[in-house]
């Protein structure tokens, strides 16, 4: 599985899908049943009786008598058969997936599995925009009261103070946008990762059923 490069000319965090929306979402309708498939699910056959008599039903027990543990347990056996990696993100995607779509999963499963040096970097990308933020608010506060002290008394001084506020406010503005910028190419990172990772699942998900049916 690739992890992508960090070179998108996008500014935003856009990278190019490597699986159709359309195959993601045929395979999340398919991990439905296993979504509902649990230990916990009885028939309403063997339900508990209320006060009056009347069999008390879940909802887990309609999804039963809707033929839901029979679905389940096919997509479960169907996972079953699938090794490596992409095993663990699709019981990831039945365990977590119940809404959502390719656009939505991505990041969180990414965040969720990624490669620990990865989420690291993310960590440390993160922390340093926050302080580079901070560094940068006090910068032009500092900047605002110097004009301030400028406007009033125009005095070598002061001219000398507003300049060096200036210049620290210009070095920590560009601090954080160097701080954002590399946020922004972890994000690409992490999304490529994603990407890849998702589209693996659905293409071991896709061979076992075509296995399965040539069996």
């Amino acid at each position: 599985m690739t992890q992508g490069d960090d070179s998108g000319r996008a500014s935003s965090v856009r990278v190019r899908a490597v699986v159709s929306e359309g195959r993601f979402g045929a395979m999340l309708r398919a991990l439905v049943g296993a979504q509902s498939h649990s230990a916990g699910l009885r028939s309403v056959a063997y339900g508990r009786h209320g006060s009056g008599g009347v069999a008390e039903t879940t909802a887990d027990e309609r999804a039963i008598d809707r033929g839901a543990v029979g679905r389940g347990r096919d997509a479960w056996a169907r996972i079953a058969t699938v090794r490596g990696p992409a095993r663990a993100t699709l019981v990831w995607l039945v365990d977590y997936a119940h809404v959502g779509d390719l656009a939505t999963l991505t990041m969180p499963y990414a965040e969720h599995a990624a490669p620990v040096g990865l989420l690291a970097r993310q960590n440390l990308a993160a922390l340093a925009q926050h302080e580079a933020a901070k560094a940068h608010t006090t910068a032009k506060q500092a900047l605002a009261n110097a004009r301030r002290v400028l406007s009033a008394a125009r005095t070598p001084e002061t001219t000398t103070m507003h300049l060096r506020a200036k210049a620290a406010a210009d070095v920590a503005a560009a601090r954080l946008a160097t701080a954002e910028g590399e946020v922004a190419r972890v994000d690409r990172v992490l999304l490529a990762w994603g990407l890849a990772a998702m589209g693996a699942a659905v293409e071991a998900w896709e061979d076992a059923g075509r296995e399965e049916r040539a069996a």
